[in-house]
């Protein structure tokens, strides 16, 4: 699906960001933190082979739903925020 083809992607043509695997710089910190976190803990009770495959689960678990909802505006999760947490302004619905 191209941008033009969705007006509702208001932040498409903003879309002059660091990408690291599909994910803007910010959101793949915080799942790069969050799976390797998650990875840690499965290695570390688990053992080797058990906690590689349940960590990488779970970083799966993690990176596929951001990849998917960041495929078309990688902006969304500011949409969300703002949705979220209620800040509707003039400048935001415009």
């Amino acid at each position: 699906m191209k941008h033009a083809d969705n007006p509702k992607l208001q932040h498409a043509h903003k879309q002059q960001e660091v990408v690291l695997f599909g994910l803007p710089l910010k959101i793949f910190a915080f799942a790069a933190l969050c799976g390797g976190f998650l990875l840690l803990l499965a290695l570390v009770h688990l053992g080797w082979l058990l906690g590689l495959l349940i960590g990488g689960l779970c970083c799966v678990a993690i990176f596929s739903p951001l990849r998917w909802a960041h495929k078309h505006d990688l902006r969304a999760w500011e949409l969300w925020l703002h949705a979220y947490f209620g800040k509707f302004t003039k400048e935001t619905l415009l």
